[in-house]
């Protein structure tokens, strides 16, 4: 919980049956413009069912060196360890993995490489066989909650939480600190660092320290460097016209996005005011151009999302280039009579033109 003024800080877990040890730090925050006192003596007492035992060691190979970066930074890496700042802004800010927002929070691409240790009581062949032990540590003002979530990836940002599979989760968002360690095997990974609520501001620094060598690039936020427009519309009665199958897919909210040269674009179909609990409703985005054939005109597909599908960070159609020309836009679901409102938000390396066709 938040950090409290007083002489006791109460705190009481149940661990399931399969743990087997719990870390346990005790974390002092003094106000702004006070001399941090140079020792404050502490007692730290556990109840317990079961007998347990204290471990005060201090782990193995724990930050070394720091290697500072801003969030700017191409790329940095040294010898097990490495340090770099973060921010929640307006630009990287999502809030915890409950909200459509989530994948806007600060990430890095992280690359653990085949261990190449020195003389030591733990070699290269056995780390290969468990993996590489990684700790993760992150500190910011006692106000900001955080959490560190880790998935094995491409190595490409992720947009949604089927973009990777998640090797590591730091647990229950803590104030001003988030902290754990796991065995990764050598491969590349995305860190997300995420705040509890979108709108809680403030900065900090992430550390990691590894027995084997490790990169680390920042993720530039979804769409940076390109155009960006955006253009809101409603599923409401006629225009809830339910997928092809159902013979009205043109009564759907069809835009149309003019190209005047060879354009890559990338685009997302996102639900607005989604209530926690409600169910999701399986959407799809397509971008089609209009041709004539033996006078008759036909719809050919130029790019889609994929196959309808139900998530809370929204659907989207991958970068592509696109040639010069005419073409819309068809924000479907898949069932008829499905109401709702939704945003669609379009980069682009290029200026172009995204309008409603209502």
């Amino acid at each position: 919980g938040q950090y409290q003024e007083g002489p006791h800080c109460l705190v009481k877990l149940t661990p399931g049956t399969e743990t087997k040890r719990l870390s346990l730090i005790a974390s002092l925050s003094v106000p702004d413009g006070v001399t941090a006192p140079a020792q404050v003596a502490y007692t730290l007492t556990v109840y317990s069912k079961v007998p347990i035992s204290f471990d005060a060691s201090v782990p193995p190979a724990l930050i070394k060196q720091h290697v500072r970066a801003s969030i700017y930074d191409a790329a940095i890496f040294i010898d097990w360890a490495i340090q770099v700042t973060f921010q929640f802004n307006t630009l990287h800010s999502g809030g915890n993995i409950l909200q459509p927002t989530h994948f806007q929070n600060p990430q890095w691409q992280l690359k653990v490489l085949e261990p190449t240790l020195k003389k030591g009581p733990i070699g290269p062949v056995a780390l290969r066989s468990r993996g590489v032990r990684v700790r993760f540590h992150a500190i910011a003002p006692k106000d900001l909650p955080l959490n560190i979530k880790v998935y094995r990836t491409s190595g490409r940002r992720m947009n949604d939480v089927e973009d990777g599979v998640l090797a590591f989760d730091s647990g229950m968002y803590n104030y001003g600190l988030a902290y754990g360690q796991t065995d990764l095997f050598p491969g590349s990974y995305i860190i997300i660092l995420s705040n509890f609520v979108a709108t809680q501001y403030g900065g900090g620094t992430l550390e990691m320290s590894s027995e084997a060598r490790l990169e680390l690039q920042k993720s530039p936020a979804e769409g940076a460097g390109m155009h960006f427009k955006s253009c809101r519309g409603r599923w409401d009665g006629p225009s809830a016209a339910g997928g092809p199958s159902f013979h009205r897919y043109w009564h759907n909210p069809v835009f149309e996005l003019k190209l005047e040269r060879n354009t890559e674009v990338a685009l997302k179909l996102q639900m607005l005011d989604i209530k926690q609990g409600t169910p999701y409703i399986p959407i799809n985005l397509a971008i089609f151009k209009r041709d004539t054939v033996d006078g008759e005109q036909i719809e050919k597909e130029v790019a889609t999302s994929g196959p309808y599908r139900e998530s809370l960070y929204g659907v989207r159609v991958r970068p592509c280039r696109i040639p010069a020309g005419l073409y819309f836009v068809v924000a479907s679901t898949y069932s008829p009579g499905t109401q709702g409102s939704f945003e669609i938000l379009l980069w682009s390396d290029s200026l172009l033109a995204l309008k409603s066709l209502e």
